[in-house]
């Protein structure tokens, strides 16, 4: 329920290094940990999109570009608050909580369940589209345990979207 370790590799580091350079460009705080300061960074980067072109302009010129995909994925991050359903064999179920639409997401480097420490839970994250599969950025927050009838409910949604069509796989 990851991505090809090569593939999370060539991920992270692009990532990692646009994110560090949005950070720079809104001038954030240097005295945050490293995932505060990347968490801030997504934030600017969905509220301001110009400055992902911007970092990506700079990294290029700093003889830094990114790898192959990167920039596509992050153009198709979308950051909120999600149910992180449960799993299957093959994938994590995330459900936007307003239950309008659901994804099979795959983690970076661990399972979703290993990052979180279970599924049923609600949180804030991003997911993007990555070499065709949806995965978890892997810069998590706020973490909330359902109950079970939130459970119910949301899987009841879950088989509703996917006879609607509205389960998307890759």
């Amino acid at each position: 329920m990851k991505i090809a370790p090569q593939d999370a590799a060539l991920f992270i580091s692009g990532y990692k290094d646009l994110l560090v350079e949005v950070y720079r460009l809104s001038d954030g705080d240097p005295g945050l940990k490293i995932l505060d300061r990347l968490s801030s960074a997504r934030d600017a980067a969905v509220a301001e999109p110009a400055l992902i072109d911007t970092a990506a302009a700079n990294l290029e010129a700093d003889g830094r570009p990114l790898p192959d995909g990167v920039m596509m994925a992050v153009q198709s991050l979308d950051l909120r608050r999600w149910v992180y359903l449960r799993d299957t064999t093959k994938y994590s179920i995330f459900v936007d909580v307003e239950g309008k639409d659901a994804y099979a997401v795959l983690g970076l480097t661990q399972r979703l369940r290993d990052v979180v420490g279970g599924a049923g839970v609600l949180l804030r994250t991003g997911v993007l589209h990555y070499q065709g599969t949806f995965i978890c950025d892997g810069i998590v927050s706020g973490p909330v345990w359902l109950g079970a009838n939130y459970r119910r409910e949301y899987s009841a949604r879950l088989a509703s979207l996917k006879k609607s069509g509205r389960f998307h796989v890759g």
